[in-house]
């Protein structure tokens, strides 16, 4: 559905980006369309193989089958997984970099298909596989930058060219899903990174309700200005793959924001590689990360480095022998 825009320049972008992919959904701030087949399918079995690998893992005394309903059969194992955040990323850890590396190319191989690499200046490293709870936490959910709450992207770091895409995988996404809401216009003292997103929850009140429910199999692209929430109706769970690319096209508005994120991105010939001749690597054991505190972080909350696939068999053969960087 297409309505009037506050932000028209940062629509034309975003339809500019995905004019080749015929969208299902068509909002100014939002697009979405379906994966092909084949595409959703190896990305689906990618991700079940990651969560297998790191449920093995971590409970190495357990025999854990593989399985299409591994969500379901190991619900309480998989939340009590040490290595998940506050927001739900799943963090690559020792013992599950193979896997991880796995959907990266299978990541990679739809961005691609979807033609999106045309328009990438950088983009972000590594890509977050996500699981979220549909369980209300009060804990969990009124923290400063907890993502139940409207936000903007650019509020918790990202920079105001930076386009988000979400790939809905696994589980309930009718239930555990995403509130959107155009704002009407966002006033220069909130066009920054938020200490706590309370401070911006205002900006819901006049804007417009996007209506749409994403299912499994489904790419999304959104703009920075768009707010979001996560939607928690039922006990259930989801998983999905988010990311963002700063785009090559500018809009008025991106200089407001440069964004402390910014770090995190890297070239796109980076990027498509990881999972080919590049791995994305860490020393970092399977155990509590730091942010278990629940406060915010400003930069990828865990530790990695990107390095030559040989140099991670030779890892693999001989041991560490270097730090990790983040």
């Amino acid at each position: 559905m297409k309505f009037a825009t506050a932000f028209p320049e940062r629509a034309d972008r975003l339809s500019g980006i995905t004019d080749k992919l015929d969208p299902s959904h068509d909002f100014p701030l939002l697009k979405a369309c379906s994966l092909k087949k084949n595409s959703a399918n190896k990305l689906k079995d990618s991700v079940l193989n990651y969560l297998h690998a790191t449920l093995t893992q971590y409970y190495s005394d357990l025999k854990i089958q593989p399985s299409a309903n591994i969500l379901e059969e190991q619900v309480e194992r998989l939340a009590d997984l040490p290595n998940v955040t506050p927001n739900g990323i799943v963090l690559p850890k020792l013992g599950t970099l193979d896997a991880y590396n796995l959907v990266h190319t299978e990541v990679v191989r739809i961005f691609e298909e979807a033609g999106l690499h045309k328009h990438v200046e950088a983009i972000f490293a590594p890509v977050s596989i996500r699981l979220v709870k549909g369980t209300s936490s009060p804990k969990i959910d009124n923290r400063p930058r907890s993502t139940t709450k409207y936000h903007l992207d650019i509020w918790s770091g990202e920079p105001a060219d930076a386009i988000s895409v979400l790939l809905p995988v696994l589980g309930d996404t009718k239930n555990v899903g995403i509130k959107w809401v155009e704002p009407a216009n966002i006033p220069s003292c909130l066009r920054r990174t938020l200490d706590n997103f309370n401070e911006g929850q205002r900006l819901v009140n006049n804007g417009n309700k996007y209506n749409f429910c994403f299912q499994r199999g489904d790419l999304l692209l959104f703009d920075p200005y768009l707010l979001h929430a996560t939607q928690k109706k039922q006990n259930a769970n989801r998983v999905s793959i988010d990311f963002r690319f700063i785009a090559t096209k500018k809009a008025p508005g991106d200089t407001d924001v440069p964004g402390i994120r910014r770090g995190d991105y890297i070239k796109y010939a980076t990027w498509r590689s990881i999972g080919r001749t590049l791995v994305l690597d860490s020393m970092a054991p399977l155990d509590a990360h730091n942010s278990k505190d629940l406060a915010p972080f400003d930069r990828y909350p865990g530790a990695y480095q990107i390095i030559e696939k040989n140099d991670r068999l030779d890892i693999v053969r001989n041991g560490p022998s270097r730090s990790v960087t983040s």
